[in-house]
């Protein structure tokens, strides 16, 4: 049986770990809308790694990371 990678979440301050097909850790990954969820998926599924389906795992990641910001400074 392989053994699974997990790799650290590319939100920034988060310490949750993610699987090597996931864009971020389960936590912050229900934090982007679906919209944008769906967007990634749909590319992932036919242009794996194109540059739009980097863009949009890209603004995910800027998404969680402003409502990270938010809180910090509330």
């Amino acid at each position: 049986m392989a053994k699974r990678v997990y790799k650290s979440c590319p939100v920034r301050g988060c310490r949750g770990h993610r699987g090597p097909t996931e864009v971020m850790c389960p936590s912050c990954w229900f934090k982007v809308p679906n919209g944008l969820r769906s967007e990634i998926w749909q590319h992932y599924r036919s242009q794996p790694g194109s540059e739009k389906h980097l863009r949009a795992i890209r603004a995910a990641i800027v998404h969680v990371n402003k409502l990270g910001d938010e809180v910090l400074s509330a």
